[in-house]
C-alpha cells in the first residue's frame, strides 16, 4: 500500500461518479455512495456525520470500461456538509493499494 500525503488536495482531478461504498467506523458499517472521485480521494453522500480527522476503513466497488474493482483505502475525514436528508463526507485516502490508484487514475484520465 502506498502511504498518502499532500498538502493541497487539488492538486489531482476529481471525476463525477456514483458508485456503491461502504465505511466501517469504530465497529459499524454503513453503505454510503460516491458523487466524486480523484486518486487521492472522494466526496461521498453518507446518513450519518462522522466528525474531521476521524479515520475510517473504505470500500469502494468501481467499474469503468467492463473492468471492475473493489477498492480498499484507510482514509480520514477532511471535511463534512450538512445537506437537508444527508451528509457530503469529504475523505482523503492515507493508504490505497497501486493497484486501486491506478484503476482510478484510468478512469479519472478516461482510459
Amino acid at each position: 500500500m502506498q502511504n498518502l500525503k499532500h498538502k493541497e488536495s487539488r492538486q489531482f482531478s476529481r471525476k463525477s461518479i456514483k458508485w456503491p461504498a461502504i465505511i466501517k467506523h469504530s465497529g459499524n458499517m454503513f453503505r454510503v455512495t460516491t458523487l466524486n472521485i480523484s486518486e487521492t480521494g472522494v466526496l461521498v453522500e453518507s446518513p450519518i456525520k462522522l466528525r474531521v480527522g476521524q479515520q475510517v476503513a473504505l470500500m469502494i466497488k468501481g467499474h469503468h470500461n467492463g473492468d471492475k474493482m473493489t477498492i480498499y483505502a484507510k482514509s480520514h475525514i477532511k471535511h463534512v456538509v450538512i445537506k437537508l436528508h444527508y451528509f457530503q463526507l469529504g475523505l482523503e485516502f492515507i493508504e490505497i493499494p497501486k493497484a486501486a490508484k491506478t484503476f482510478l487514475a484510468k478512469f479519472i484520465e478516461g482510459l
